[in-house]
Formats: structure tokens, sequence, C-alpha cells
């Protein structure tokens, strides 16, 4: 018996909750989903951009390193520098151009 009225207690309690408090609550919500979101879009950007400059800096020597092996001895220092410089023109084009292209919303893009 003792336990049902124990029960009962917090249920008795829920029509005392007015208008007023729902509404300030609901809005609490919205501005902690406002803050979440704010939150994981920096926080995608700045993975984003940490993932491609460890990306860069792994593929770079690699595929430098695997051209150099596929020519001839006198040949190697300009292999590495194509391979250098074309990783800077595309790492440029997609700072300029790709970066933006994914991070558009769906509404740009049609």
């Amino acid at each position: 018996m003792k336990l049902v009225r124990l029960m009962a207690a917090p249920c008795a309690a829920m029509p005392l909750l007015n208008a007023q408090s729902e509404a300030a609550l609901e809005a609490e919500i919205a501005k902690l989903k406002t803050a979440v979101a704010a939150a994981q879009t920096s926080g995608d950007n700045a993975w984003m951009l940490t993932s491609a400059a460890l990306a860069l800096m792994m593929t770079g020597p690699g595929l430098a390193l695997f051209y150099c092996g596929l020519v001839r001895k006198k040949n190697v220092l300009g292999t590495m520098m194509h391979s250098f410089i074309m990783m800077a023109v595309i790492t440029l084009l997609w700072a300029a151009v790709g970066y933006s292209l994914d991070r558009s919303s769906p509404a740009d893009k049609q």
C-alpha cells in the first residue's frame, strides 16, 4: 500500500505543470539542439581538415618513392618534384573548389 502511494505521488504532480513552464522547457530544448548542431558542424570541419592533412603527409613521400622506383637513376629528382607539385596543385584545387562543394547545403546543389 505504501509503495502504491509513493509511485502515485509523481503522477499527481504532473498536472501542476502549466503551459508557461512547458513553453520554457521547449525553448530550452530548442536552444540545446541548436548548440549541439553548431558543435557538430565545427567538429566535422576540424576533423575533415585534420584527416586531409594527415593523408596528404602520408601520401606524398610514398607516392614519390613509388614513382622513383619506376624510373632511371637520372630521372629520380624530376619524378619526385613532379609528384610533389601535382599534390600541391590538387590540394589548392580541393581548398578552392572541392571543400565548398562538399560543405554546401543540399538546396545549393540542385
